[in-house]
């Protein structure tokens, strides 16, 4: 397995990752959906390869919080020629750890995806999807372990994200905590 291959496949699901290994460098490519045209918008939030990229602003408003073993990780992202550079400085924001914290019988509309092991809320809605509290535990923010490419934010973060109007880029919805 390639070190890049291991990289999206480690980062992408939650598990630890050494900041010293990440990618220096992103860039954008022509045959997926991670193109020159969406990046040229340069949104707050891009969904990476295998973690979201964020701007300078979003990591400035979490600065304040301590946000566990989740980390910032400075990225040069740069568009499919390989030459120009974007204008925003962005980070790969590894959101670690991976919790298996979803509480299945006390969620509502939740679908059960045998193969992988994994959740989904189809049509999700503000508190339809139940996480344990004690899962948890008292961290800020996780991957979610049993739900593809979910992230949890305490409402700190969240509290931290609206302040600063960036709120709208993660698609939050909210959950509840049994």
């Amino acid at each position: 397995m390639t070190r890049g291959i291991e990289f999206g496949t480690t980062a992408g699901r939650g598990q630890a990752w050494p900041a010293d290994d990440f990618p220096k460098t992103m860039w954008a490519r022509v045959d997926d959906g991670w193109s020159d045209k969406r990046l040229a918008k340069e949104r707050d939030v891009i969904t990476g390869p295998s973690v979201p990229l964020v701007s300078a602003a979003v990591a400035e408003a979490l600065s304040g919080i301590d946000i566990g073993p989740s980390k910032f990780v400075p990225t040069d992202v740069f568009f499919s020629d390989r030459k120009r550079r974007t204008e925003k400085r962005y980070f790969q924001f590894h959101i670690t750890p991976q919790l298996r914290t979803v509480a299945p019988e006390a969620s509502r509309k939740i679908v059960h995806d045998k193969m992988h092991d994994s959740y989904r809320v189809s049509d999700q809605k503000a508190d339809d999807l139940a996480v344990s509290r004690a899962a948890a535990g008292g961290l800020k923010m996780w991957t979610a372990g049993d739900m593809v490419m979910n992230h949890f934010f305490c409402d700190e973060v969240v509290r931290a994200l609206k302040k600063a109007k960036l709120d709208r880029p993660f698609q939050l919805t909210r959950c509840r905590l049994v």
